[in-house]
């Protein structure tokens, strides 16, 4: 039965990091407009910190058909109820 209390914790914590991942993307499309989104997901993380990680098309100007698919690693800690980017990685 214990368990069962477990469970707001969960809906709170998944809440938390969909509006992240939100975030994320949207400060990724403000930074980089045009360039189509993929995929976005969270990786590791605890309570206070967490990476994001945003797979897109990348499209060369000199070879507009070699199109490839790049990652963008983000890594935002929590101050109070504000996420702030601390860390990108291109991979």
């Amino acid at each position: 039965m214990r368990w069962l209390l477990l469970i707001p914790l969960f809906m709170l914590t998944a809440c938390s990091r969909s509006a992240l991942l939100t975030q994320a993307e949207a400060e990724f499309r403000r930074r980089n407009p045009g360039i189509e989104v993929v995929k976005v997901y969270s990786g590791e993380g605890d309570a206070d910190h967490a990476y994001v990680y945003v797979r897109y098309k990348h499209t060369p100007v000199a070879f507009p058909r070699h199109e490839t698919i790049r990652e963008l690693e983000m890594g935002y800690q929590r101050n109070g109820d504000v996420w702030t980017l601390f860390h990108e990685k291109t991979k």
